[in-house]
């Protein structure tokens, strides 16, 4: 296990780090925070602030399509509303998907897509959509 990721799990309860370590030890982690190196600047960010409260059930796989388009290295995505980055990475985690958080905003995630197959991309985006849709559907009126 990766040093940053022992240290972002420090504290967590011993299943939930088990959690982890399954989807690292079956081949199923699937990390959107490597490949730094190749973004250079702020151009090569692409901002993606989907309507989440639409009931357009696919928005984080409309976002694989952009990439690929675009074959931007990195993706800023705004989160709904009252969705903390911290909360999302540890949900997103435990569901064996790596992202990163971003310095610059504090309602946006940083995914990197360097070294991802778009079969990883597509399953990466998946899983993390249904964390972001399981929050908020409890806020739903």
């Amino acid at each position: 296990m990766e040093q940053w990721l022992e240290e972002f799990m420090s504290g967590w309860p011993a299943e939930q780090k088990r959690e982890v370590a399954e989807h690292l030890e079956e081949g199923r982690f699937i990390s959107f925070m490597d490949g730094r190196s190749s973004i250079s600047t702020e151009e090569d960010i692409l901002e993606w602030m989907p309507a989440w409260e639409k009931e357009d059930e696919r928005l984080l796989l409309l976002l694989k399509e952009e990439v690929q388009r675009t074959s931007l290295p990195a993706v800023r995505l705004k989160l709904p509303s009252g969705l903390h980055p911290a909360v999302l990475r540890k949900a997103a985690l435990l569901r064996g998907v790596a992202v990163g958080s971003d310095s610059e905003c504090e309602d946006a995630i940083l995914l990197q897509f360097e070294g991802l197959s778009p079969e990883q991309i597509a399953e990466g985006l998946e899983r993390l959509e249904e964390e972001v849709s399981s929050f908020t559907a409890r806020y739903e009126s």
